[in-house]
Parts: structure tokens; C-alpha cells; sequence
């Protein structure tokens, strides 16, 4: 047993071994942007001096300075002009441009059609202090990346995308900490994701969390209550509200669904009352982070998701006439900022469910001697010790001689590997469930009725070509392929995609609340397992297809005579008709010898599979199979585990090449890096599995020995 430690330490430095190339290559080919720490600096407007005299040397400092300015280019160009009004930016998570578009023709508009008619207003009325344009994002649509994106003018990485839920402080330059260093005051309200990447630099900040997608009016409502007392004050230059419930409603219903309608009123209502109130040196802007598909998902670029509204209002200034840019109706984000200058219950299960296999995993029932059983049935409450007496009894009227020898009866032997493992699948089916939900349970249901069927199949197949107990222990190459395929048919079948908009976001708050557990690690892990669901259940489960000829031969002995009867002996043994007994109840049971393991045995005699030879073998007896034969049984599981390791590095390698290839390709960021990312990530999950499997089995290998080793002290 001490040996099987050193399979361990191989197996996890395989694992270490393909996640560091997996990992090498990320960093070579996934852009990863570098901040810049160093901020921009320049000189006040009335900082200016004319000449060298140290103060203006006419009587009209104001057209000196401009003289000034405008005679060095190098000098303009780091000017800050004095201030000349206020701004009020509304940020409406996922307000896609033709959101606001209005069309009077429609006669049956859609819900999201014709849902800001105040902007169509203001356009009619001021033409010439409006402008409407379309907002272009750079994926990834989401919302952190496009902050970023419209604060900083950098452009966003896949990579950053997994910093949707831990929004790091930004510490480059950003519009923000410009407003702070020129001492302008900035009031917040809305998306706490704000205060998280710019913590300290509001003079006034109503935040709150973003995540629950569920909740479409709590923190719009919070908006709209303290909004027009903000704007009614005079200590402010800059108030920035981020209103959710438009995003919310779309991952909820989307965009056709009748809430869609009510929360593109209310923002119209918002709007409306925020022009009304404010004064004529104010600009009102407003935007969308980012847009969303016909279902409601954003994440990825297509046009439905990149293109987001600006919309831009000033009460008493004229705008620059569009005759100056007629043709130009659109912006990138990364240019905004030059304009603004289940219950808890769930998991304590799971805890609960490994401490159990931890110290107690064997699904195995020891009938007590005779008069230990007479002690238990005195409660009258316990059935399963008088079944058991009856069989006992049973068992040894018909074999007297065995009665004075007292041989135990175990129930659950033959199946003492298998039923572990099957019982851990039932425990993670149930978890993944609660985090699919009703609309990803089903497929992953399906595959695993899929993965039941294809193994019970192949593992009569395997026996009937079998000729020892090693042909009938290692699966075939076909086998595992099946299994790889088996993962990556449930990853689609439980309604995923390789896109960044199909993430279900949803998983990360099964079981919690905001108010009590905000941990964004436990967040990630969740969503992680609703996405590779089925990758993580059948890698952790891969010891199963080594035990499931044994067990559907445990299950169904009939197969094991017909097939011995079809084959004329070839070579597979027959288990004696006097070790097989049947009790009225139709209970069978046998007795039969379990040997010791075979690094226990000793002779020179012993062949590859232990104390016997590799051809004799009953697989009628189960996995005492497995057990008798210990450095046989760990090996090939080692062996099966080493097996899949390389079938998923090669996938992977695949996805790396395929990158590596198509580089410069048009569609490398929207087919090949969102199906790298996925492939890469998914290798991690199977491994982390493969390695807790076999762990798994070698804790229920010290079980089965521990077990048998009492047992045969107690006789």
C-alpha cells in the first residue's frame, strides 16, 4: 500500500507538468495588458504667464494667454482649461443603441422599441445642444472591462474577463483620479463596482452590489431616491449614477419580455426629471456600458453587444454643429475619457459527505455475532440486523459445518469499490443540479444515463474478450476516448457554449446571500462547476471503468454462466454450483475465500496477477478480485488515470495549435481563444478530478484491507 503513494506523486506531477505548458502558453498568447503607473500632468489655465516679466504684460492678460498657447503646440497640449460647467453622466448598464432610437411609424413597437422617447424629444427641440452616437465597445462585453475601457482609454483582455467578480483597483490613469487631482468634486450612486476600482475618490457614494440579477429595482430605486437631492446641492462638479435594472432584466426575461418595457419607461422618467431640474452649465451624457443579444447575454462582439448608446445634452451651451462632422456617428469607449476630461444547508452537506469518506467510506454491513444481535433487537426499531439474523440462520442450517466456524457474513463486498464511487456520483449529481438549475439538469442527467449505459455495454463486451484478470481490468483505448467524449458532450448538453456570453452567472449564488457571504473565490469555484459539470463529475469518477465489469457481473451472474456456456470454457473460469446458495426470500449469497493481497503473497511460482494465475479468476466474486490482486488492480487504475491525462493533453494541444496557426487570423478571438480558453480551463478541472479519484480509490483500498484484516482477527 505504501507504494501506491508513489503512483500518487507521479499522477499529480503529470497533472503539474500539462497545466504549466497549458499555463506558459496562456501567457504567451492571451494578451495581458500592462498598467501604466504614471499619471499626466498639466499647468492651470490661470498658472499662465506672458513674456518672462512673471505677470501679464498687457492690459489684456486673456488674449495674451491665448497668444501664448497657441504660438507653442508643445505647450497647449498640456494646459488644463479652467472649468466651465457641471456633468451629470449617466451610466444604463446594457442600454443598446436601438434602445433609443425612436421610430413614430411603429403601430406595434416591441418592448425595448421607441422606450426613450424623451431623447427623440430633446433632439426635435435643441438639435443644436444634442447629439446621439453610437457607443462602440471591444470585447469582452462586460462590465468591469468596459469601466475600465471608458476610464482609462486602454483596451480590455479576455484575461481581465475573470475580474468580473474581484474588480481590482485601477492604479493607471483614469479620468477619476484626474477629477481628483484637479480638485473636482464627484458624488456616485449606483454599481458598487465603481467604488471598488476607485475606492476613496468620491467626496459622496450611495453603492450597492451588482451581482444579484434577480433584483431589477432595489438599487435603480436607491438611484432615483437620493438623485435629485444630489443634483439640488452646489458642492459638486461631476455625479456619476450606474443604473442596473435594464441589464438585470435582460439576463432575467430579455429584451422582449414586458419588464424589458417597464424598467426603458422608467429610465425615461429618470431622464426626463434630471433635465428638468438641472441648471444651464450643466451637460448631461448618457451611456451604456455594453449591449445585449436577443436572449439578454453580453460578453462576447457581436454587433448586438458592442454597439451601446451616447447620448449627450447641454441645457445652455451649443454643441459643436454636426455640418463639422456630419459623417461621424459613431465613437469608441476608449475615447470617453478624453470627453469628460440555496441555503447554506447545501454545503454543509458537501462537508459533511467528505468527512464521511474521509474516515468512514466503505457502503459495507458486517453481520454481528449471534448474541451481539440479540443486544440490538431489543430496541425493536432496527430492521436490518434481524434480515440479517434470518439469512445467518439461514445460511447455516444449510451448511452445519461451517455454524461452529462461525463465518462472518458481509453484505456489500463484491461491490465494495464500485458502491463508493457510484454513491459519490449520486452526491455530485444532486450538487451540480442545484447548480445547473431546471434548464441544465436535464442534460446532465442525460449523460450520465448515456455514460451508465455505454459502460455496463462495454464492460460485457471486455469480459467476453478477456482471457485473464489483466485483459479484463484494462480498458480499451476505445473506452477511454468515450469517456473524453462523454465530458465534452456534457459540457453541451448541460446548455453551455466556448463563449463568453453563455457563462452562467447565475451559479455563483446558490446557497449564499450578498449580506452574509460576498467570498468572490467561492463565487468563481461555483461557476466553474456549473460550466465543467460533467467534466468534473466523470474525471473524478474514471476508477469506475476498471470496477464495472466486476459489478455488472456481481449484479447479474446469469451473464457470467451464459457467456462461460457460449464460449465453451474459453479459458474463463466457472464458479462451483455448491458456493452459490438461494434462500426462500430469493436472497443468493456464497462463500467464498478472500485471499491476501498480493504483495502479501510470496513464491516464485506467482504470476503478474498474484497469489493464483492470471487465468484464474471468478468474476462472479467481484471486486475480491481487486482486492486479492493489489498491485495489478492500483496499477491499471494508475495507468487508466495516466491514460486520460495524455487523451486531454493532446485536446489541448490541439486547441493551442490551432491558436498558434491561425494567429493572424480575422476570427481568432471569436472562434479559436474563447475555445482555447475553454479547452485550457476544462483540462484544469479534469485534472483536479482524475487526481481526487484515484485518491479516493486508494482511501476505499485502505478501507476494504482495514476491514478484512479486523474481520479475520475477530474469527
Amino acid at each position: 500500500m505504501a507504494k501506491s503513494w508513489n503512483f500518487v506523486f507521479v499522477l499529480v506531477w503529470l497533472s503539474a507538468i500539462l497545466g504549466a505548458g497549458i499555463h506558459l502558453f496562456s501567457k504567451g498568447f492571451l494578451l495581458t495588458r500592462i498598467a501604466q503607473t504614471d499619471f499626466s500632468s498639466c499647468v492651470r489655465y490661470e498658472d499662465i504667464r506672458c513674456g518672462t516679466g512673471g505677470g501679464d504684460n498687457d492690459g489684456d492678460g486673456g488674449s495674451c494667454k491665448v497668444e501664448s498657447i497657441l504660438r507653442d503646440v508643445n505647450q497647449s497640449a498640456g494646459i488644463c482649461m479652467p472649468r466651465k460647467g457641471k456633468v451629470i453622466l449617466l451610466v444604463i448598464d446594457a442600454l443598446r443603441y436601438d434602445f433609443g432610437e425612436f421610430d413614430a411609424s411603429l403601430k406595434d413597437p416591441l418592448p425595448y422599441q421607441n422606450g426613450l422617447p424623451v431623447l427623440e424629444e430633446l433632439r426635435n427641440r435643441f438639435p443644436d445642444r444634442t447629439r446621439r452616437l453610437k457607443f462602440v465597445a471591444d470585447p469582452p462585453t462586460t462590465t468591469l472591462q468596459r469601466l475600465k475601457a471608458m476610464t482609462t482609454g486602454s483596451l480590455p483582455t479576455f484575461i481581465d474577463i475573470g475580474s468580473n467578480f474581484a474588480s481590482p483597483e485601477i492604479n493607471e490613469d483614469n479620468v477619476v483620479d484626474q477629477w481628483k487631482r484637479h480638485n473636482l468634486s464627484t458624488i456616485f450612486l449606483g454599481d458598487s463596482t465603481w467604488t471598488e476600482l476607485f475606492p476613496g475618490r468620491f467626496k459622496r457614494k450611495y453603492d450597492y452590489p451588482s451581482f444579484n440579477i434577480h433584483d431589477l429595482d432595489t438599487v435603480d430605486s436607491a438611484i432615483e431616491r437620493h438623485l435629485p437631492k444630489e443634483i439640488g446641492k452646489s458642492d459638486w462638479d461631476v455625479i456619476v449614477a450606474h443604473f442596473l435594472g435594464v441589464d438585470h432584466c435582460g439576463h432575467r426575461y430579455g429584451p422582449l419580455h414586458g419588464e424589458m418595457q417597464r424598467k426603458l419607461k422608467e429610465m425615461n422618467d429618470v431622464i426626463r426629471n434630471v433635465t428638468e431640474q438641472m441648471d444651464d452649465e450643466t451637460t448631461l451624457v448618457i451611456i451604456g456600458d455594453h449591449g445585449m443579444t436577443q436572449t439578454g447575454d453580453h460578453g462576447g462582439e457581436s454587433s448586438d453587444e458592442v454597439n451601446a448608446l451616447f447620448f449627450m445634452y447641454s441645457k445652455g451651451t451649443p454643441l459643436l454643429s454636426e455640418e463639422y462632422d456630419e459623417y461621424n456617428k459613431t465613437i469608441q469607449q476608449i475615447d470617453l475619457h478624453h470627453l469628460d476630461a440555496l441555503a447554506w444547508v447545501v454545503y454543509g452537506l458537501l462537508l459533511l459527505q467528505i468527512a464521511v469518506l474521509a474516515f468512514s467510506p466503505l457502503l459495507i454491513y458486517v453481520l454481528p455475532k449471534r448474541k451481539e444481535v440479540m443486544s440490538v433487537l431489543q430496541s425493536d426499531r432496527n430492521v436490518a440486523p434481524e434480515i440479517f439474523r434470518q439469512l445467518r440462520s439461514n445460511f447455516n442450517s444449510r451448511n452445519p459445518s461451517a455454524a461452529a466456524d462461525e463465518i462472518p457474513v458481509v453484505c456489500g463486498l463484491a461491490t465494495a469499490y464500485s458502491s463508493v464511487f457510484i454513491g459519490v456520483g449520486i452526491f455530485l449529481t444532486i450538487l451540480m443540479s442545484l447548480l445547473l438549475g431546471s434548464h441544465g439538469t436535464t442534460g446532465l442527467i442525460l449523460s450520465l444515463v448515456i455514460t451508465i449505459c455505454y459502460g455496463i455495454i462495454s464492460s460485457i463486451l471486455q469480459y467476453e474478450n478477456s482471457t485473464n484478470l489483466l485483459s479484463c481490468l484494462q480498458p480499451t483505448m476505445t473506452t477511454l476516448l468515450s469517456w473524453i467524449i462523454l465530458m465534452q458532450f456534457g459540457f453541451y448538453a448541460t446548455a453551455h457554449q466556448p463563449t463568453m456570453s453563455q457563462i452562467d452567472w447565475n451559479a455563483a449564488f446558490v446557497g449564499r446571500t450578498w449580506h452574509y457571504d460576498n467570498n468572490n473565490v467561492i463565487s468563481a469555484i461555483l461557476v466553474l462547476l456549473n460550466t465543467f459539470s460533467v467534466t468534473f463529475v466523470l474525471s473524478t469518477l474514471f476508477p469506475l471503468i476498471i470496477f464495472t465489469p466486476f459489478c455488472v457481473y456481481t449484479m447479474w451472474p446469469s451473464l457470467a454462466q451464459k457467456i462461460y456456456q457460449k464460449s465453451g470454457g474459453g479459458g474463463k473460469p466457472k464458479a462451483p454450483k455448491s458456493s452459490r446458495k438461494t434462500d426462500a426470500g430469493n436472497v443468493e449469497y456464497r462463500s467464498v475465500t478472500v485471499n491476501k493481497p498480493d504483495d502479501e503473497e510470496a513464491g516464485d511460482e506467482e504470476s503478474t496477477s498474484g497469489g493464483r494465475k492470471a487465468i484464474d479468476f471468478d468474476v462472479t466474486k467481484g471486486e475480491i478480485n481487486l482486492y486479492e490482486n493489489e498491485k495489478l488492480f492500483v496499477g491499471t487504475v494508475f495507468k487508466t488515470g495516466c491514460q486520460l491525462l495524455l487523451i486531454q493533453g493532446v485536446r489541448i494541444f490541439c486547441a493551442m495549435f490551432a491558436c498558434t496557426m491561425h494567429c493572424r487570423h480575422l476570427m481568432v478571438w471569436k472562434i479559436f481563444a474563447p475555445r482555447f480558453i475553454y479547452e485550457g480551463i476544462g483540462s484544469y478541472i479534469a485534472f483536479i478530478g482524475l487526481n481526487l479519484g484515484f485518491l479516493l480509490l486508494l482511501r476505499v483500498h485502505a478501507a476494504v484491507n482495514a476491514l478484512i484484516t479486523r474481520i479475520n482477527k475477530a474469527r
